[in-house]
């Protein structure tokens, strides 16, 4: 059987290619953004831990990780308060090995100012002043862009060669509605993940090796058409593309601490990479740091009882914004 998904994961990658070209540049990116507190504190480099509510969006996999019902919710006004950002998730546990999980995510930006048409040329405007706008928009309109996930999970733990490794599969249904003034766009899209866990202890011998984890997810499979209402009924195409990832973790039993490093690579429009390190103090205080492609990140979580928060600091052209989420499992 570890053959045959190999198999399957290596010619869905290779099928992710041969539609690459044919997508139109940066439809749907508001997805790009990310969501969770933990991720985006350690740059976005999350797609071999996705352990927490967030993982629907960054590997469908890594829900089988989570062993209790759960609710995650986020929110940031971002980008100086031009946009409101918010991010939802509830995950049940359906089996010992599989999960169930609905996500939402919004982007919301109000008041842009609407202008009317500007009448004659550019010379004419020079020479007739009654004919320069007056700079006072005509009115408002409002974008809201919307994605809804259906998610699945389910964890597998087999041997090879004597040597045990966990391993995960996820996928994701999703769709997605945009509004911009009176215009909708709506489309339905596919994501597929995989996540391959091990001890080096139990795989290399010795001991205190740590942990180690490794990714692919493949988002829009076979590319996600959004269709809008328009007279020419425009369509966007978000291409299908490939994410890998791995990390480390090591234990510190003397301080009762711990240490995980991550690093992702992804090929949607071009190759970017993510590094992320997370240090934390008996399961309870988290310190994070990180590179999204070329902006750094930081952050921090506190967990207690059931509940935790976490916060991260973001920096991106359009100005530094800073991300709270929480999450409660029961």
């Amino acid at each position: 059987m570890t053959r045959y998904r190999l198999i399957f994961f290596l010619s869905i990658f290779c099928l992710s290619f041969m539609r690459y070209v044919y997508a139109e540049k940066y439809a749907g990116e508001f997805l790009e953004l990310g969501v969770g507190g933990k991720a985006l504190g350690m740059g976005s480099a999350f797609v071999s831990l996705a352990d927490d509510g967030s993982a629907p969006y960054w590997n469908p996999a890594g829900l089988a990780q989570i062993r209790h019902f759960s609710v995650t919710l986020m929110h940031a006004s971002i980008f100086s308060g031009l946009a409101n950002h918010d991010f939802l998730s509830y995950v049940q546990p359906i089996s010992k090995e599989a999960n169930l999980s609905i996500s939402w995510i919004r982007l919301g930006i109000d008041d842009i100012p609407r202008f009317g048409e500007l009448v004659g040329t550019a010379e004419d405007r020079q020479r007739d002043p009654q004919l320069r706008p007056s700079g006072e928009p005509l009115g408002y309109f409002e974008d809201r862009e919307n994605a809804v996930f259906l998610s699945f999970a389910r964890a597998f733990y087999t041997e090879f060669k004597n040597k045990p490794f966990g391993f995960s599969v996820g996928a994701n249904f999703k769709y997605l509605a945009q509004k911009l003034d009176n215009h909708w766009g709506t489309g339905i899209g596919f994501d597929l993940g995989g996540l391959l866990k091990f001890s080096g202890a139990e795989v290399f011998g010795g001991k205190d090796l740590g942990d180690f984890s490794f990714a692919l997810k493949l988002s829009d499979l076979g590319r996600t058409n959004i269709l809008w209402n328009t007279p020419s009924e425009h369509g966007d195409a978000i291409p299908m593309h490939l994410i890998l990832g791995g990390s480390y973790t090591q234990s510190l039993p003397l301080i009762k601490s711990q240490i995980i490093f991550s690093a992702d690579k992804e090929t949607h429009y071009e190759q970017k990479y993510h590094f992320g390190l997370e240090y934390s103090f008996r399961n309870c205080v988290f310190l994070r740091g990180g590179a999204n492609y070329k902006s750094p990140t930081a952050g921090v979580g506190l967990k207690i009882w059931h509940f935790k928060i976490d916060y991260a600091f973001c920096s991106y052209e359009l100005g530094n914004t800073h991300r709270l989420s929480g999450e409660v499992r029961f």
